[in-house]
């Protein structure tokens, strides 16, 4: 169902060969229904296809491919990356990752909840060893959510996302705080989650 979407109205319907075109970089999105592109007005118009679409624009020699799966997280794209996608000449790999898990720890806290993060970040640093063994660089992408509702990113949790993404010699970017600005004077969500169409747009540049 849900999880088949990504794979046939993006990876499907890119043919996406093992060999990509001499001198293109390939990059692959993963993570959740965020990354899959709830809220999008269509699978055109996803903040993996439009960040695509501007740099072609800028004339870079790129192809974005959709790789998500609505309700993923770390330990979904990990099975992915491992069963599916290595070989695919993968250059950079953006993991939107984090509110899914977060959503799982808002209910246990002490001792349980550090257990939980420390289970986590070791199965994302497994996912991070095989992409550095495959050659594939990753961008850590630590979900925004909406500002104005109660739910929120453990900060102890993406925490040790980017502590272990840091010692694994990946890249993180930051997007929450330019997204709360721009929630001050756009309609960036749909709810606590999902963007917009606006919020896909920014967020592709924001990428």
């Amino acid at each position: 169902g849900a999880h088949a979407y990504p794979w046939r109205q993006q990876l499907g319907g890119k043919r996406l060969p093992p060999e990509k075109p001499a001198g293109t970089v390939r990059i692959m999105v993963m993570g959740g229904s965020q990354a899959w592109g709830s809220g999008a007005a269509d699978s055109a118009h996803t903040f993996a296809q439009l960040m695509e679409n501007s740099l072609r624009a800028r004339g870079l020699p790129v192809e974005v491919f959709n790789a998500a799966c609505n309700g993923g997280g770390i330990t979904r794209s990990l099975d992915l990356y491992r069963g599916m996608l290595r070989g695919l000449q993968i250059d950079l790999l953006i993991a939107d990752i984090g509110l899914n898990e977060t959503s799982g720890l808002v209910r246990t806290g002490g001792a349980a909840r550090q257990r939980s993060i420390d289970i986590q970040a070791g199965y994302f640093e497994e996912w991070l060893t095989l992409c550095r063994g495959d050659g594939v660089d990753m961008l850590l992408v630590p979900e925004p959510m909406c500002g104005e509702t109660p739910l929120r990113p453990i900060p102890a949790f993406y925490d040790a996302l980017e502590s272990v993404a840091r010692r694994c010699g990946a890249s993180v970017a930051q997007t929450a705080a330019a997204i709360h600005e721009l929630e001050r004077q756009h309609f960036v969500w749909w709810d606590t989650a999902h963007f917009t169409p606006y919020g896909h747009e920014a967020f592709a540049r924001l990428l």
